[in-house]
């Protein structure tokens, strides 16, 4: 779960084998799907300027990092690999940190940094 800086809320929802991104608007109580953003997603983490939305996508068995522009749409995947790159957080609004085994095993995951153009 996620909180923009007008207070809405982004959250995984649904079962283990597909979740989804969801969008509560705090003010009206109205709950809406972001069902543009595809796959089985998770770990949504909103930029400190709302701008920006990063998570994980499951591909191929592995959860990638992905960073979303909220107002083109335009998606990034930051990670590949047959590894797991989770749990983004937003240091600023250009640099994330997030958790991943890539390069050390299953289980063992350290946290990574990764600054994105400015």
């Amino acid at each position: 779960m996620s909180v923009t800086t007008e207070g809405d809320i982004v959250a995984a929802s649904g079962g283990a084998a597909f979740p989804h991104l969801v969008w509560l608007r705090t003010a009206t109580g109205e709950a809406k799907s972001l069902g543009e953003i595809t796959g089985a997603v998770r770990y949504p983490a909103v930029s400190p300027d709302s701008g920006r939305l990063a998570f994980s996508r499951r591909e191929l068995g592995s959860w990638h990092l992905f960073v979303r522009e909220f107002f083109t749409g335009i998606e990034r995947r930051l990670t590949s690999g047959a590894c797991n790159a989770t749990s983004p957080a937003w240091e600023d609004p250009h640099t994330l940190f997030y958790v991943t085994d890539c390069g050390r095993g299953y289980g063992l995951n350290a946290v990574a940094r990764i600054v994105l153009d400015k």
